[in-house]
């Protein structure tokens, strides 16, 4: 069996100041950790946005702590989160207006 990942604890903080202490494992998918966060402010995970060092986490399937070196880890690993509409804000990430909206370049599908 391959060995467990380290737990590190987070704190999240909310844009009001509330904040929520989260233990994760260093390898957690941002899904899981986006799951956990919801668990802990109960704010919908559709409209939970959350921010590592002031930059959107976007990829769910990206691994947020991967390579953290705890032993240069001088403070408590902190994180915020944002209540906002996420399908919106990556439409406006991706340059999209709507949901039915391409990119410049791409042709739709001609019947």
């Amino acid at each position: 069996k391959a060995a467990k990942a380290p737990e590190i604890a987070v704190t999240v903080l909310g844009p009001k100041e509330e904040r929520a202490k989260v233990t994760v494992p260093m390898d957690m998918r941002l899904k899981d950790l986006r799951r956990r966060v919801n668990q802990a402010t109960r704010v919908p995970i559709r409209e939970l946005e959350i921010l590592k060092d002031g930059v959107v986490l976007r990829d769910a399937r990206s691994r947020p702590f991967a390579g953290l070196d705890l032993e240069k880890l001088e403070d408590e690993l902190c994180l915020t989160w944002l209540r906002v509409d996420r399908v919106k804000t990556l439409m406006e990430h991706h340059g999209l207006k709507d949901l039915n909206d391409r990119k410049e370049g791409k042709e739709r599908c001609s019947q």
